[in-house]
């Protein structure tokens, strides 16, 4: 048997459940490696961070929230908004009211720079990204990811 026969019958056993989380690793990564390609000074990580810390508008959330809406622990998002401090993307200050909390102030003229710069590029990679992909389709993968990661948040508890 040859080796590329060998390959594609061990490929062919491996059950649906482990293609599917080999493939969501595999997506997840090259998704990062292609996005950081398209800031020299930020990853895909750092930009999405910042957007959503956009969201907030006005009102400048702390450490934990950011956190929370991020989907990371306090101390990944931590260390990326150090990042993004010292690039003068966002302010990193204590809490008036509470000195124990950490708020997160986006510098928004440095943001919106930076969105005018790479937005044409990033609607870009989007568009290739999502080539072929109906919303349907789309809203189909956000439920089963929801649900995955609500069983993920499940087996934390445990």
């Amino acid at each position: 048997m040859e080796k590329d026969e060998y390959l594609q019958n061990i490929t062919e056993k491996i059950p649906e459940e482990l293609v599917t989380y080999g493939l969501l690793f595999t997506a997840a990564n090259r998704i990062q490696a292609a996005g950081d390609r398209i800031m020299d000074e930020l990853t895909l990580r750092q930009q999405f961070l910042l957007v959503l810390l956009s969201l907030f508008d006005d009102y400048p959330p702390t450490l934990q929230e950011l956190a929370t809406v991020f989907g990371s622990s306090y101390q990944n998002v931590k260390r990326m908004a150090a990042a993004l401090e010292e690039k003068d993307y966002l302010r990193i200050r204590k809490d008036r009211a509470d000195r124990r909390k950490i708020r997160i102030d986006l510098n928004r003229e440095k943001y919106e720079l930076m969105r005018g710069e790479r937005y044409r590029t990033a609607e870009a990679f989007s568009e290739k990204l999502y080539s072929g992909i109906s919303e349907e389709e789309i809203k189909t993968l956000n439920a089963i990811l929801r649900k995955i990661d609500d069983n993920l948040a499940e087996m934390e508890k445990d």
